[in-house]
């Protein structure tokens, strides 16, 4: 498993959840390279 690392630091202290879903909008813990996904957080 590889860390998803943000391009700017998220503002403020503490820490937040992001839940990582596909291009169908489902939950995912897989990604694959050259498809797109989504963090919510």
């Amino acid at each position: 498993m590889v860390p998803i690392q943000f391009p700017k630091q998220p503002l403020g202290p503490g820490e937040f959840t992001a839940i990582v879903k596909d291009n169908n909008g489902a939950p995912s813990s897989v990604l694959e390279a050259s498809r797109r996904f989504y963090i919510h957080c």
